[in-house]
């Protein structure tokens, strides 16, 4: 389990698990527009809830170009890969820090096994 923490543009943090809950990732929270819970529109809201949604994302990502890595392995990799919160780590606040998509697709980490980003390209069916 990966609790998330919600941070705005400037990776301040707007909110975050009760207490005793130790944060493992930020991601942004703050302002984010969706679909309207229900309805036609849109819906602009924030909360680690919205977060949560962001680092579910990238892991779904990094799931696609390392398709061997367990779900362990995953978060391990979202948390070395993350963006540093400038403070000791974990930090209170964001944990290990802010989630990078980027930076956890491309980053070679030397303990997984081979260490090179996998060949996966999608093609045009896959995108249907």
């Amino acid at each position: 389990m990966l609790a998330v923490a919600a941070v705005t543009a400037t990776g301040a943090p707007v909110a975050a698990g009760g207490p005793g809950v130790r944060i493992g990732l930020a991601a942004p929270g703050a302002g984010i527009t969706s679909i309207g819970p229900v309805g036609p529109g849109q819906v602009t809201a924030s909360g680690a809830a919205l977060a949560t949604g962001y680092v579910a994302g990238t892991a779904a990502l990094v799931r696609s170009y390392y398709p061997g890595l367990s779900a362990a392995q995953v978060v391990r990799r979202l948390e070395l890969t993350a963006d540093p919160p400038g403070t000791a780590v974990p930090s209170p606040e964001v944990g290990d820090g802010i989630v990078s998509p980027y930076n956890a697709v491309t980053t070679i980490l030397p303990q997984e096994s081979g260490g090179q980003p996998s060949d996966y390209q999608a093609t045009s069916a896959q995108l249907r």
